[in-house]
């Protein structure tokens, strides 16, 4: 048995028909083997261009603060999902249920990365959970005063916000280093390493504070309050939506409210809403698990069932780290257009040395175009002519490349 590893018996109840409870089980496997990846993928992907886009457009205009909120929350969600979604539960749980037996569960094979680990899958959490909170705090006082929270206001305060969430998580989460270890655990007579918290609990039946405050802050602190926060923020955004548009329809009868500004709050508000459905059922079945002490666990088929229940809530829940790009696409049509002219833009760009029989023509071509990108370059939207006459350099197969970036340049123009 490795140093620094404990023994750990599981009693379960003799009158407790865990028929239950095993399908349970079953069904965290199966997620995790199969729901887990996907979402995954699908996250990291979208996390990904959610960065390249508003990056790209921060390059050609400059940063806002809904850009800034966007990406942040595209770092701390891809964050989780690495070490939370693939880590923990596609390569400790996932591959188990696939091949019948542990393969490769990283935080089970050395006690100091089972630390670091839990660490940085706690510290991640509670990052993405509060970013999305004052996410909507500043929707909401965007809508609330809207002269004195203009997008390009507050964009240094709004980094040093995000930065500030993420280190206080790593100084709240550190604990987590000195009370998580390896254990073993049995079942059916089969033993197993397990990443777990030590609760080093005394003769009275009292756990250490260090052991009580990591399962309780990780409880409240990470599910429970942020949720209940979200709920609120996101209330108050949709009555404060509500008396703007009825203001604005009194003083300009007729409009319509598919402006930038508010395809903006209705995307925060498809986030915020999305994961308080997916974080409410878990933190009810985290309040109800609180009634099944630590020390002495109760052995009631109800404790047991509810354990495989916050498994595998807490694998769903993994949904909402991974559904910010999608959302965006969908109800933001600006994001959704700088989507399509960047992926043109992309395209183009990689067939021009490709179908250009003039290479120093069409590299000049390129060239000519990275000059554009230069940030408030003040004669970029002069040089559409030089770019023109670079493209046409190019036996003509290159004309769009000017265009499409000089479409993409317009419209973030525009909206400044």
């Amino acid at each position: 048995m490795p140093d620094g590893v404990r023994e750990l018996s599981h009693h379960w109840p003799d009158n407790c028909s865990d028929k239950f409870e095993n399908r349970l089980r079953y069904g965290v496997g199966a997620t995790r083997a199969i729901g887990s990846p996907a979402i995954v993928i699908l996250g990291l992907l979208g996390n990904a261009l959610t960065i390249a886009i508003f990056s790209l457009e921060a390059r050609l205009s400059r940063w806002n603060r809904f850009g800034i909120w966007c990406v942040a929350l595209a770092i701390s969600d891809s964050s989780v999902l690495i070490f939370s979604s693939f880590i923990d539960d596609f390569l400790g749980r996932g591959l188990a249920h696939i091949y019948g037996s542990e393969v490769l569960k990283l935080d089970a094979s050395h006690p100091m990365s089972c630390r670091l680990l839990e660490y940085m899958q706690h510290s991640t959490l509670f990052a993405s959970s509060y970013l999305l909170v004052i996410f909507s705090a500043d929707r909401l006082l965007t809508v609330s005063q809207p002269m004195r929270m203009m997008t390009h206001r507050y964009v240094t305060q709004s980094v040093a916000a995000a930065v500030s969430v993420a280190v206080l998580g790593l100084i709240l989460m550190s604990p987590v280093i000195a009370v998580y270890g390896l254990e073993t655990a049995g079942y059916e007579d089969v033993m197993s390493f397990s990443c777990r918290i030590a609760l080093n609990c005394t003769d009275g039946g009292q756990s250490s504070s260090a052991a009580k405050y990591i399962l309780y802050f990780k409880a409240f602190g990470i599910f429970v309050a942020p949720c209940l926060l979200q709920a609120a923020l996101s209330a108050a955004i949709v009555a404060k939506l509500i008396q703007v548009r009825r203001l604005r329809r009194d003083l300009l009868p007729g409009s319509h409210d598919k402006d930038l500004a508010m395809s903006r709050y209705y995307a925060n508000l498809a986030v915020s809403i999305t994961f308080c459905l997916l974080s409410s059922p878990l933190c009810v079945v985290i309040v109800m698990r609180t009634g099944c002490g630590l020390c002495e666990p109760r052995p009631s088929c109800r404790c047991h069932v509810l354990e495989q229940a916050a498994k595998l809530l807490d694998s769903v829940k993994d949904i909402s780290y991974a559904i910010n790009f999608w959302v965006y696409l969908i109800f933001v049509r600006s994001f959704r257009r700088r989507v399509q002219l960047a992926l043109a833009f992309a395209f183009v760009r990689l067939r021009l040395v490709a179908l250009c029989p003039n290479w120093s023509a069409s590299r000049a071509a390129a060239e000519m175009v990275d000059r554009l990108e230069m940030k408030r370059n003040p004669g970029v939207f002069q040089s559409q002519a030089a770019v023109a006459a670079a493209a046409q350099a190019t036996s003509g197969r290159t004309g769009s490349l000017g265009q499409l970036h000089m479409q993409m340049l317009k419209e973030i123009k525009e909206e400044d």
